[in-house]
């Protein structure tokens, strides 16, 4: 494991105890991601290489008060005992210090992100110039050496980077057409967009979709009917098939699905 120390440790109450300081940073060093020491005694003392007696000593006087810590918390204690497990410790204040920890890293990138932006702002700007003008000032050739140099290895460092910025964005590739039914209906489906190519009327996308929809309404047998039925006929337009037993005087409904 990592474990990010702070210079504050040098002006906290265990400082003027060299040997406590030390064997307190070995404890740190012990610690998993939760600020746990899963150990015994004497595991401990072959992990940070020193006698089980430093180990007893050093644990009993990280647990004890300590009415200087600045972290009053649990009355100064550094770490306490994990009850039931019959070893193991816990350092105390690992969770506030682990955010420090994360706060400081990102403002740390946020500080590098920033001046790599302004390098790039700057090599660019200048880049452009020189190509106008024919020739930078001094001050603008150093200006340049430096951004060069802050965003790597001179004339080094990702141009795809600086490409990708003017670079056209892709589309995003359309979600997958979800279809209604069973297999029954994607086979008869699939027969309909054969029919629509080969009578050079591809299916569009919204209107694919709002067949789909109506066609969804309908039994799984009729959808099939309707697509079989229209294909026969050689049709543009999805429509359902006459009832067999439709009368002569019966109005006539519209059953087309769209084109």
């Amino acid at each position: 494991m990592f474990v990010k120390l702070f210079n504050q440790i040098l002006d906290s109450s265990i400082a003027d105890d060299r040997r406590l300081r030390h064997f307190f940073t070995d404890i740190l060093l012990c610690c998993d991601a939760q600020g746990y020491v899963m150990m015994t005694e004497a595991a401990i003392s072959r992990r940070i290489g020193t006698t089980i007696e430093e180990v007893t000593w050093g644990l009993a006087e990280l647990m004890k008060p300590d009415p200087r810590s600045k972290t009053p918390d649990h009355e100064g204690r550094r770490i306490e005992a994990v009850e039931g497990s019959g070893y193991g410790w816990r350092v105390i204040n690992f969770e506030s210090y682990k955010s420090l920890r994360s706060n400081e890293d990102m403002r740390d990138k946020t500080k590098e992100r920033v001046r790599r932006s302004r390098s790039l702002t700057t090599y660019r700007d200048l880049t452009a110039k020189r190509e106008k003008v024919g020739k930078l000032s001094a001050q603008d050739e150093q200006k340049l050496l430096d951004a060069e140099l802050a965003l790597g290895q001179k004339m080094a460092f990702d141009m795809d980077a600086v490409k990708s910025e003017s670079a056209p964005k892709a589309k995003p590739k359309p979600a997958p057409i979800k279809l209604p039914h069973g297999d029954a209906f994607a086979a008869a489906w699939s027969r309909w967009r054969s029919h629509r190519s080969e009578i050079k009327k591809p299916l569009k996308p919204t209107s694919e979709l709002a067949q789909l929809k109506r066609l969804g309404n309908t039994t799984e047998a009729m959808a099939v009917a309707t697509i079989d039925h229209t294909i026969e006929m050689g049709w543009q337009g999805l429509r359902a098939p006459e009832p067999q037993n439709k009368s002569n005087n019966a109005p006539t409904q519209s059953n087309t699905y769209g084109i």
